[in-house]
């Protein structure tokens, strides 16, 4: 019942959206890109992990009103470690984060396209080595820019750059508990996008 519920109300949004000169634009675009981390800062995320880390994600446009979007995004990234010391005897640690967008079109030219965002996300870390893992999340925020340049009607190539605050849980003492608990990272990217 549930799942007739949700695709009646999906089908009559996307009628309403037909009916309203295309201000209200569902499911527009899909984007797939390769991402990579700087850490920085005095926090034990830059000190322990001084070797960029890299990985893949997704974006969902989920809804658009006239130029303001709604997106889904999904983050997968590992970092090396270089220094043990910060964060115990393991090798990477792997990220898993997930959260929402809010963003700007912004047309420059006919072919290129500017969009600012913010977002909120949640994340979940994992320090590794062979049999032995820590596991602890947290969540955090985004701001930042992607550039759009439509090789075809609805094909672009994407390139973005955003600062990623992130609060994580972790225990320590009180004197030294921002130091682990706080990670700032500057986030790139380089990609493709399907849609408008």
């Amino acid at each position: 019942m549930k799942k007739i519920i949700v695709f009646f109300n999906l089908f009559c949004l996307t009628a309403y959206t037909q009916e309203t000169e295309k201000k209200w634009r569902v499911f527009n675009g899909f984007d797939m890109y390769y991402t990579s981390f700087v850490n920085v800062g005095n926090n034990m995320t830059q000190d322990a992990h001084r070797n960029y880390g890299g990985g893949f994600g997704f974006k969902l446009s989920a809804v658009e009103y006239k130029n303001i979007g709604f997106s889904l995004f999904y983050n997968y990234t590992k970092h090396s470690i270089n220094d043990i010391d910060m964060i115990a005897d393991f090798e990477y640690t792997k990220y898993n984060e997930s959260g929402m967008i809010l963003s700007y079109r912004l047309p420059l030219t006919e072919k290129t396209i500017l969009k600012p965002e913010i977002g909120y996300y949640g994340t979940d870390a994992k320090d590794r080595s062979e049999g032995r893992e820590a596991v602890y999340g947290g969540k955090g925020f985004l701001i930042g820019a992607d550039y759009m340049f439509f090789a075809a009607h609805k094909f672009a190539f994407i390139g973005g750059i955003h600062y990623n605050y992130t609060r994580l849980r972790v225990e320590a003492n009180s004197a030294y508990k921002d130091y682990f608990a706080n990670a700032h990272r500057i986030q790139f990217k380089i990609g493709v996008h399907f849609g408008r």
